[in-house]
């Protein structure tokens, strides 16, 4: 796949977010390479400009669009830095605590 580069010779995004992950096979975790978040349980954090998001809801984006209204993005795997679209689930605060518990 070529890598998108903008007018100036940066890459695009998606593709500098991408290049931040070890990406292993399809059903394993794709650990997250970038920086951290100290304050979010070693959630992946990504910067666009001058916002920082949470890695694993900007490869949710990726894959599927938007993040409902109102939802978290959950890990099914519960690993906080991985970020294959694969392992992330939509949900409720709830859900998570739930999901929390029954683990």
């Amino acid at each position: 796949m070529p890598v998108e580069v903008n007018s100036m010779g940066r890459k695009s995004p998606i593709e500098r977010f991408w290049s931040k992950v070890d990406k292993r096979g399809d059903e394993e975790c794709w650990l997250w390479l970038g920086s951290r978040r100290k304050n979010q349980i070693g959630h992946g954090a990504f910067s666009i400009g001058l916002k920082t998001f949470l890695a694993h809801r900007v490869a949710y984006v990726i894959a599927n669009g938007s993040v409902p209204d109102e939802t978290i993005i959950r890990h099914t795997c519960d690993v906080p830095w991985c970020v294959n679209p694969c392992h992330l689930i939509a949900g409720t605060q709830k859900d998570n605590i739930h999901d929390m518990l029954a683990r």
